[in-house]
């Protein structure tokens, strides 16, 4: 499971606080780290032409996706969340990562 959805499901509160919540230098500094963690892997991706296109837009894009999953599985009750929840999140983050990699070469970032 990726691990922005395993720490959003692990800590909704604390997810919740720096994804959506107000913006104070805490919740921006981790924001921040999050979102690193996550460029570095997508420039690994486009490094060995597996992406391709800005790595900050093809970041943002893939983490939309990722947050988008997220806080529907926080949001909703857990009687409403799918059967294998960790097939889910693996299913979601390969959605975003292939979608991604069909985008026509530069097409983010432009």
């Amino acid at each position: 499971m990726s691990p922005t959805l395993r720490f959003g499901l692990d800590h909704p509160l604390r997810y919740r606080l720096v994804a959506t919540g107000p913006a104070t230098a805490a919740t921006h500094q981790v924001a921040d780290a999050c979102f690193r963690f996550l460029r570095d892997t997508v420039q690994l991706c486009v490094d060995v032409g597996v992406l391709h296109g800005d790595v900050t837009a093809l970041t943002r894009a893939i983490c939309a996706c990722l947050h988008g999953a997220v806080s529907l599985l926080i949001l909703q009750p857990t009687s409403n969340w799918p059967a294998d929840v960790a097939q889910y999140a693996d299913d979601v983050a390969t959605l975003a990562s292939q979608g991604a990699a069909a985008l026509p070469r530069g097409h983010l970032g432009r």
